[in-house]
């Protein structure tokens, strides 16, 4: 708005009334819109190996945001591997400054077999450090906070 750098989505609808202060960015709830069901739904029909509902749930997600309708006979959808990265980046632009994209990339990692976690946030960094930050993550030990056991 007017070249505001505020996320509307989380601090209100307009300037005065419903504007919260911008610090207080955070929520203590969860939404599922549609999008997320029908992201989560295209997840379990491709674990399930129906290729065509998980290509037609994304589809509907698309058109439902007002972006181009993806063609099956120029997309491979029936590829597991692809079809899980065009999931995961749909999911990435629907829960754009939600907190979920960690979550999101180790879920993506356990469901391919290949670690996106790492390579997602070691490309955020310049060498060396991006390949020691990779490095670090490709142990999946270290996605977690670790939690004292004094405090159980």
């Amino acid at each position: 708005m007017n070249g505001d750098t505020v996320i509307w989505k989380y601090i209100g609808s307009d300037n005065v009334a419903s504007m919260r202060p911008a610090f207080q960015s955070d929520a203590s709830w969860n939404f599922y819109r549609s999008a997320d069901a029908y992201l989560i739904k295209a997840m379990a029909d491709l674990m399930l190996n129906d290729y065509s509902t998980a290509f037609n749930f994304v589809n509907m997600l698309r058109v439902a945001r007002g972006l181009k309708e993806l063609d099956p006979l120029q997309t491979n959808y029936r590829d597991k591997e692809y079809m899980l990265g065009l999931i995961f980046k749909e999911k990435a632009r629907e829960d754009a400054f939600e907190g979920k994209r960690w979550y999101d990339l180790m879920l993506w990692s356990r469901l391919s077999g290949k670690n996106q976690l790492a390579d997602a946030v070691a490309a955020k960094y310049n060498s060396p450090q991006s390949e020691t930050i990779k490095a670090q993550l490709q142990n999946q030990d270290n996605w977690y906070i670790p939690i004292d056991p004094l405090l159980w």
